[in-house]
């Protein structure tokens, strides 16, 4: 066993495994390293904004999250599937062409989502000004985080993962905690939301700089030739299959964001503070799949274009159930020493409401990690339809919950809301998976089977 382990990540096994090992090793570190600089980020921000100002900064970057999908038009796993099957069969011409298609596509949507930020600020924020300017601010975020997409997702397919995580997970969180600690910790800037994200504004902008810089250095390693063949294009079957994920996508984003935003209507940015503190915390527990889902995608498109149904519920299995084990522990750190986590956040922070919805959404997200990586295999699979519409119904469900809990409970209303809407949209998930695929993507698959 520790042979093949070793033998994977040095490179002397062509396996499945060997290769979802080599780039879920990698890009973990990078998930660990980025983890741990957006923790740090969190804090120090915390602290230096406050309660208030730290919810109108999560409730501005939750607009620029939920607006991003419809920015990124959900082609980063079209991109990265039909990029991963392309360069199987050496095809550079329609490499090229989804490569410049989704370049254009994502800078013209993400201009869009941007004036629709702007709009929102000036109908619902114009009489409060610390808000409006924070949303005025983060809207130029979209186009510059727009790009990202295209370059990372061609990187993946091509079996760069490691690559194609630096800019997102290594050179954005380590530029803002740099800015955010010579702005506001040197005194250069007054610590507020609107000058916290025009130093976002900046990192991300750094960010796109080093992609493009490594994707140059990507299609050399990829063996691109000298003469470049004329792009392809089917741009018609790529926005066909790219707007259901876009649904799925802004559906997702909306189950994910909407107790954030629904907090900062229905409630106050102190609520907010306090719960995107919680949330963030909650997301550390999905690190695991996260970190495995990456390499994990590509390998199940091309296990599912080669008929090797067996092999795709063995791999499906066994990375499930990696990812599993350090959610399982973090859960249980959570529920003992969530108020001493809260703490250092600041002392505002450590309160019952907001312990309580780290409880719920931590325990919501350990489900989430238990049935596997659902939404992604129907995606790389090409059943893109039915995890919009699992989806959509979790998100039709999580607004209703939050518009129902938050007036009488707060963000522990939120947190139940968002707990509620995300087991079942997992569920939901795993019905289409199995039905569909004869697949069973969860840790529970009989041992046996495997």
């Amino acid at each position: 066993m520790i042979a093949r382990v070793l033998a994977a990540l040095t490179g002397r096994s062509e396996s499945i495994s060997a290769q979802i090992l080599r780039g879920a090793s990698s890009t973990a570190v990078l998930k660990v390293v980025s983890t741990g600089l957006t923790l740090v980020t969190a804090i120090l921000l915390a602290r230096f904004l406050g309660v208030e100002d730290y919810g109108i900064f999560a409730y501005a970057m939750s607009w620029v999250t939920l607006l991003g999908v419809f920015g990124g038009l959900g082609l980063r796993q079209i991109i990265a599937a039909d990029v991963a099957v392309y360069h199987q069969d050496n095809d550079w011409a329609r490499i090229r062409g989804i490569f410049r298609f989704a370049i254009a596509a994502t800078v013209a949507a993400s201009v869009i989502c941007a004036l629709v930020i702007a709009g929102i600020g000036w109908l619902m924020h114009r009489d409060d000004t610390p808000i409006f300017a924070a949303l005025l601010l983060a809207s130029l975020l979209l186009p510059v985080k727009g790009p990202l997409l295209p370059f990372g997702a061609t990187q993946n397919g091509l079996r760069q993962v490691t690559y194609a995580q630096v800019p997102l997970l290594l050179v954005i969180p380590l530029s803002f905690l740099i800015l955010l600690g010579a702005a506001f910790g040197l005194k250069l800037l007054e610590p507020s939301a609107g000058s916290a994200i025009a130093l976002q504004l900046f990192a991300v902008t750094a960010g796109l700089a080093s992609a493009v810089l490594l994707l140059r250095k990507g299609f050399a390693a990829a063996n691109r030739p000298r003469e470049l063949p004329v792009p392809q294009y089917e741009s018609r079957d790529w926005i066909r299959r790219a707007l259901p994920l876009m649904l799925m996508g802004s559906m997702f984003l909306v189950n994910s964001n909407a107790d954030i935003l629904m907090l900062g209507t229905l409630a106050d940015a102190e609520a907010a503070g306090l719960y995107r503190a919680a949330s963030r915390a909650a997301e550390l527990v999905t690190f695991g799949l996260a970190a495995v889902n990456i390499p994990l995608g590509p390998a199940m498109a091309r296990l599912h274009a080669a008929g090797n149904t067996r092999l795709l519920q063995r791999t499906v299995t066994r990375w499930a159930r990696l990812a599993f084990v350090p959610a399982a522990v973090l859960v249980v750190v959570f529920v003992v020493w969530g108020s001493w986590f809260l703490g250092l956040f600041g002392s505002g922070f450590v309160k019952h409401e907001a312990q309580a919805a780290l409880v719920i959404l931590s325990a919501s997200q350990l489900v989430n990690v238990a049935v596997g990586p659902v939404g992604l295999l129907l995606v790389m699979t090409r059943n893109e339809y039915m995890g919009a519409l699992g989806v959509s119904i979790a998100a039709a469900l999580n607004i209703f919950l939050n518009a129902l809990l938050i007036p009488p409970y707060g963000p522990q209303g939120a947190a139940y809301a968002t707990a509620i809407s995300t087991v079942t949209w997992n569920i939901l998930l795993v019905a289409f998976v199995m039905k569909r695929l004869r697949v069973n993507p969860t840790i529970f698959h009989a041992i046996g089977n495997n």
